[in-house]
Order: structure tokens, then C-alpha cells, then sequence
């Protein structure tokens, strides 16, 4: 609750909107593997999730919101006494270092279309991924800023997000494609004026670093 992110920012909101106009939006609480949620939205036991990457796989699964919500750029985090690391797909190939992915994401499946990277994907929990890190079994982690930052932001290890950044692109809201289409288009509306609006901007502020 103290510490809910920006989808949790976002959901809040919509939550607030939608009541005005008989919708209730339910918001689970307990943590999910993004695998899981993928199904979840696939069988229709959950309609809507915040956060996603959009490539031609999702696309022909689920619907996507009209807009994106914010923008986000992949880094790698290493320990701390790393001042440098590889700066292009290339120089991970070359390098052989051990890459650890977050499995399922499409991050990961991204980095696993670049080349003969060292890829380690058996993580399902940053904090799996970073006690990894710690205990060198692992020699970089690669993922999205917003949450690396985010994350180191409130840990204790000694651990440092690398400057560059090898690619950035958008998250979106995704839906089922069992949600009814009236619902989804009253939150895709919604979701549009935070976005014009920069309320989603304003939010995403509080979970950059500082």
C-alpha cells in the first residue's frame, strides 16, 4: 500500500473514474508472474493489465489501449564496482557475460532475438535477480529503468543501473479480449485524458530517479 507504483497509481485512478460511471474496478493485491497474468487475460479470468510491451504476438492475443502510457528504456544493473559493462547487443555477444532476463517479459524475448547472447532467464522476482547479482552468479541484469531505478531506489545492495540505454518503447494498457467492449472503451477513454491531460507524466515523475 505504501508503495504501490505507477500501474498501481494508474489503477487507483481508474477506479475512482469508473465508479462515476457504474463500472467497479477490481485491483489484485497479491503478487503474479507475468506469465500467469498473460493467461489470465488469455482465458479471461482477468480483463485488463497496466504495463505491457506491445509486439505482433501480443497483438493478435489482446486488445491494446488506444494510446501508450509512458515510455521506458532498457539498462542493465550490476554490482557496484562496475563502472562500465557492454554498451551495444554486440559487445553482450562478444563478451559472453551472463545477461539475467526477467522470463516471460517481452524484454526477454527481445534480448533472445539479438544475437548469441549468455542469456540467464530463470528469474520471476527482481528480487531473485539481484541476490544473483550479489552472489555473482550472474554479471548483469537486463531490464527496464523505471523499475531498476525504482527498485534500487529502496534496496540496500550495492548495486549501480548502467548509463546506456539500448532501447526504449512504450507500455500500454492491454485488455482481454473477453472484456466487454463497452468497458474497454469507457476505461481506453479514461486512460486517453490521463494521458493528454499529463496526469499519467505526473505520476510517472514520483518513480524516477532523483
Amino acid at each position: 500500500p505504501k508503495q504501490r507504483g505507477l500501474c498501481g497509481d494508474i489503477y487507483a485512478e481508474l477506479k475512482s473514474r469508473l465508479a462515476n460511471k457504474g463500472i467497479t474496478l477490481s485491483i489484485q493485491s497479491t503478487y503474479t508472474p507475468i506469465k500467469r497474468i498473460m493467461q489470465k487475460l488469455k482465458t479471461g479470468s482477468a480483463q485488463a493489465y497496466c504495463g505491457a510491451g506491445r509486439n505482433a504476438e501480443r497483438e493478435k492475443k489482446y486488445y491494446f489501449s488506444n494510446v501508450p502510457l509512458y515510455s521506458v528504456s532498457n539498462v542493465l544493473i550490476a554490482r557496484s564496482y562496475k563502472k562500465t559493462g557492454p554498451t551495444s547487443f554486440e559487445e553482450m555477444e562478444s563478451s559472453q557475460s551472463k545477461m539475467g532476463t526477467y522470463f516471460g517479459t517481452s524484454t526477454d524475448r527481445f534480448l533472445k532475438n539479438r544475437g548469441n547472447i549468455n542469456i540467464v532467464e530463470s528469474f520471476y522476482t527482481l528480487n531473485k535477480a539481484f541476490t544473483a547479482l550479489d552472489q555473482k552468479k550472474i554479471d548483469y541484469f537486463y531490464y527496464h529503468d523505471l523499475a531498476l531505478n525504482y527498485y534500487l531506489r529502496n534496496s540496500t545492495q550495492k548495486l549501480r543501473v548502467l548509463p546506456t540505454k539500448f532501447r526504449t518503447y512504450n507500455h500500454w494498457m492491454i485488455y482481454s479480449k473477453s472484456m466487454h467492449k463497452h468497458a474497454r472503451d469507457l476505461m481506453d477513454k479514461e486512460l486517453t485524458d490521463m494521458v493528454q491531460s499529463g496526469l499519467i507524466e505526473q505520476f510517472h515523475r514520483k518513480y524516477r530517479v532523483k
